[in-house]
């Protein structure tokens, strides 16, 4: 009796996706990540896949050194959560901000479990990288963010990603102070032979 109720009871639990680490069966997944814009900050974008709205008390994001609880907030059924990555965690906003070279980002309910995972790349900024379609596609660049709305196909025009800050060049051109021109030119012929030395337009004959 014992065994068929320990049996039932993980049949449950896989059931209600209580166990699960994949994505696919979380009640929130990651859907968008921009790590630099010049208005809206760094942010990640929470999308909630299902029919029932959910409550995000408890639930934590982290990123490769640091994590933030929230202690507020819901997102209802089939909708979309921006979150600033300012530092500040204050009014709903991370206490960290994300690295513009690349790191990884995760979410995790109330009980500690991973829901969802993306390690984005170095990003340009206001390029953001987001699923499509949402909430399961395939991670890309996005040339057009989209925080709190579905993701949009379509490659950034500069292709997303960051360019070099400055150019290095030399401070100056080495040159030489002066060129080593000879006092003398020595020439050997047989006797009775005639060479010509110097350029066309000027030039000299010598007979030996």
């Amino acid at each position: 009796m014992r065994n068929r109720c320990l049996f039932f009871a993980a049949a449950l639990l896989m059931a209600t996706g209580a166990c699960s680490d994949d994505a696919g069966d979380s009640p929130i997944v990651l859907n968008e990540v921009l790590a630099s814009s010049a208005t809206t900050g760094d942010w990640v974008e929470l999308y909630n896949p299902w029919d029932n709205e959910v409550s995000l008390v408890g639930y934590e994001l982290r990123d490769d050194n640091n994590f933030w609880t929230f202690d507020k907030g819901t997102i209802p059924a089939g909708g979309f959560l921006q979150v600033i990555c300012d530092g500040s965690g204050k009014n709903g906003r991370a206490s960290f901000k994300l690295d513009t070279k690349g790191e990884q980002v995760s979410v995790y309910d109330a009980k500690s479990n991973r829901l969802d995972l993306v390690a984005f790349p170095a990003l340009a900024r206001d390029t953001s990288w987001g699923r499509i379609p949402n909430g399961e596609g395939t991670w890309t660049l996005l040339g057009t963010p989209t925080p709190g709305k579905p993701n949009t196909a379509g490659a950034p025009a500069d292709g997303g990603l960051p360019k070099p800050d400055s150019v290095v060049k030399p401070d100056s051109v080495v040159k030489p102070d002066s060129v080593v021109k000879p006092d003398s030119l020595e020439m050997r012929a047989e006797e009775g032979t005639r060479a010509r030395v110097g350029t066309p337009a000027a030039s000299l004959m010598l007979e030996v």
